[in-house]
């Protein structure tokens, strides 16, 4: 899901699509929350487990648990493991894409408004041509 809605995320950059962009805001927020959750959740089962079988209780990853065990539904686990690893790599480097897409188009908006400013500066400064300037009144 978090892969899913990092590349909607990137579409709604490149496209400017500010609505969509607040809702995926929305939606992703609401996703980092569940995965918060998770890993609370697998903290307290990796505890756990590590009594279980008699680890020490500085045992804090699912890697540590894993290699006390040497079956065929450990491997699975751990190649599990490697594949959401690289996942979240690849979720990491979308993230940073989309941060410099975003960086961008702040910048955009901000010379865009920087050029508006100078315009209408420019107006009121204006003179009609031929008028003369009265900088000496009395």
């Amino acid at each position: 899901m978090l892969y899913s809605i990092t590349k909607d995320e990137q579409r709604s950059l490149s496209k400017d699509d500010i609505n969509k962009l607040a809702s995926i805001t929305e939606q992703k927020e609401s996703i980092l929350d569940k995965m918060n959750q998770l890993e609370e959740n697998l903290r307290l089962t990796i505890s756990e487990l590590a009594q279980i079988i008699d680890l020490p209780k500085r045992t804090t990853s699912l890697a540590e648990i894993l290699s006390a065990f040497d079956d065929e539904y450990t491997e699975r686990l751990k190649r599990l493991r490697e594949g959401i690893m690289a996942l979240l790599g690849v979720i990491r480097n979308l993230t940073y894409g989309n941060q410099a897409l975003a960086t961008n188009g702040i910048k955009q908006i901000d010379a865009v408004q920087a050029f508006l400013l100078d315009i209408f500066h420019l107006l009121i400064n204006y003179d009609q041509p031929g008028k003369a300037e009265n900088h000496l009144s009395a």
